[in-house]
């Protein structure tokens, strides 16, 4: 969910409670990378620095998303904020000691099911364009790259939306339970 290339010096897990929502800081020398909740956001003071502009499109997008999710009966879902300090950039190799990666045994390949009239593969069908309404600006921006143009975060900006080079902060929706229906037969 963060980018492979920046080191992430502090992540939050927040669902916006306070009801067990507390990371033992102590435990942070044994893991320095395990995710704070959100007591730990308020007992620290922090906050996320953004200009009105930016503010006011990332609470839209994320109130977009929750009513997305309230949609789909989804719950218990956290937001997952990673913030990157631009002053101490990857000088600590955290991204290096910290990720892993996933090789498998053997190549991942993909194989056509569908066969032509000459019982060769066929390619599967294009997939079909949705008719949407273009809307607005907002929409536009987003589109063109407002959430993903910034290093595939959000850049700290003033008052004035003007970028502080302070922080970089990543942005992701984890932790979906969805409801279950049970049938009995």
């Amino acid at each position: 969910m963060f980018p492979a290339h920046r080191d992430i010096h502090q992540t939050y897990d927040l669902k916006g409670s306070t009801i067990g929502r507390e990371f033992d800081e102590a435990k942070l020398k044994d893991n320095p990378k395990g995710p704070l909740k959100d007591l730990n956001w308020i007992h620290r003071g922090t906050s996320m620095q953004f200009g009105p502009r930016k503010k006011n499109l990332l609470m839209s997008q994320i109130k977009k998303d929750v009513e997305l999710l309230a949609s789909l009966n989804i719950m218990d879902y956290s937001l997952l904020i990673g913030i990157h300090d631009l002053a101490r950039g990857n000088s600590e190799n955290i991204r290096g000691t910290t990720l892993s990666v996933y090789q498998p045994r053997a190549p991942l390949q993909r194989t056509l099911s569908r066969k032509g009239k000459d019982g060769h593969p066929e390619p599967p069908p294009p997939l079909k364009r949705l008719a949407t309404n273009l809307p607005n600006e907002e929409f536009l921006e987003r589109k063109l790259g407002f959430f993903t143009s910034e290093d595939g975060g959000l850049v700290a900006t003033n008052s004035n939306d003007e970028p502080t080079g302070d922080y970089i902060y990543y942005f992701g929706v984890i932790d979906l339970l969805t409801t279950v229906h049970l049938i009995e037969t």
